[in-house]
């Protein structure tokens, strides 16, 4: 039964993707002789009704949500009134007070596991806290993706893709940390989603290929099973509320994806969810706008080592976006 307050000093800051305190590699033990992956499905909905919606299914079970964060801030925006996953975590829960000062910039394979979160207020409630009797619990795993990749278009593909190798290898590397810590902690059900898109310019074609080859079965060049199995965990849930992005990662996570039907509810709610979408694409045009002054204030060395992320970001605007037409 979940205790009804929260033991920060329970919360854990984990580097190299692993609590040391506890020895643990990550990794399985081959001997053993059968596998059972994980069920992947995907949902339009918010982190937080997500994974309401597993601990209902099933209360006895440990899940956790993925606080896809800003590496620099606690909170990210939270203090300065920004709307993204980690703001709305961070009004809604008890989670800020976990997000101490001193864990940050969280390193590249670091995160801070935060056990017992109260999730105090619902989706729709603004201000309005919820009654006692239904307040409820999650964890929290929080760490943070990588920010403003360079970034091309794909155009066989028709979205964008990582210029440098080494950005897709640590996207798939902090994905296998969190995996890696749900293991450890005993969670059983873990809501993800599609994280570093929108702001942080991560193409969502990437992100979700990436998820991909983390949490489906695979075997190596000479034909082995991978290692790394997951086993334990029993469900991974992407929560994506906003149905065009929510689409583009169905069809470049492909098959072993169970998507949810949308129900009339969310089909309802369908202008919020556009309105969402707006409010990411403005907060991108913002950045596009800030980085194209910041280049041309800067030495020219500097501005010519800017203009791949520029690209990078430009890439993520919808087609007739005045940013995308500028010079």
């Amino acid at each position: 039964m979940r205790k009804h307050f929260v033991r920060l000093e329970r919360c854990n800051y984990i580097r190299n993707g692993s609590d040391p305190s506890h020895g643990f590699t990550g990794y399985l033990d081959t001997s053993q002789a059968r596998y059972d992956w994980a069920l992947n499905r995907l949902r339009s909905a918010d982190t937080l009704e997500a994974a309401r919606a597993l601990v209902d299914a099933e209360a006895s079970v440990r899940v956790a949500v993925l606080n896809m964060a800003s590496p620099l801030h606690p909170g990210g925006g939270f203090l300065n009134g920004a709307s993204s996953q980690e703001e709305s975590l961070c009004m809604r829960t008890t989670l800020l007070p976990s997000l101490k000062d001193e864990y940050y910039r969280l390193p590249e394979l670091g995160a801070i596991y935060t056990p017992d979160v109260m999730v105090f207020r619902d989706a729709n409630g603004g201000d309005e806290v919820l009654e006692k009797r239904n307040r409820w619990f999650v964890d929290c795993i929080t760490a943070a993706m990588l920010r403003n990749p360079e970034v091309e278009r794909d155009d066989e593909k028709g979205w964008g893709r990582y210029v440098n190798a080494k950005d897709r290898e640590l996207a798939v590397s902090k994905m296998r940390m969190v995996m890696r810590i749900c293991q450890d902690k005993g969670v059983k059900k873990i809501v993800l989603g599609a994280w570093g898109c929108g702001a942080y310019g991560n193409p969502v074609g990437e992100v979700a290929a990436a998820w991909r080859k983390v949490l489906l079965p695979r075997t190596d060049s000479k034909g082995r099973r991978a290692v790394e199995m997951w086993n334990g965990i029993e469900e991974c849930v992407f929560a994506i509320k906003d149905l065009g992005m929510a689409d583009a990662f169905a069809a470049a996570f492909g098959d072993g994806l169970e998507r949810e039907a949308v129900d009339e509810a969310n089909k309802d709610d369908e202008d919020d969810d556009e309105d969402d979408e707006d409010d990411e694409t403005a907060e991108l045009g913002a950045k596009v706008v800030e980085l194209r002054a910041r280049i041309r204030n800067a030495n020219p060395a500097i501005g010519r080592a800017l203009q791949p992320v520029l690209a990078g970001l430009i890439v993520q605007l919808p087609e007739g976006h005045p940013e995308r037409s500028s010079v």
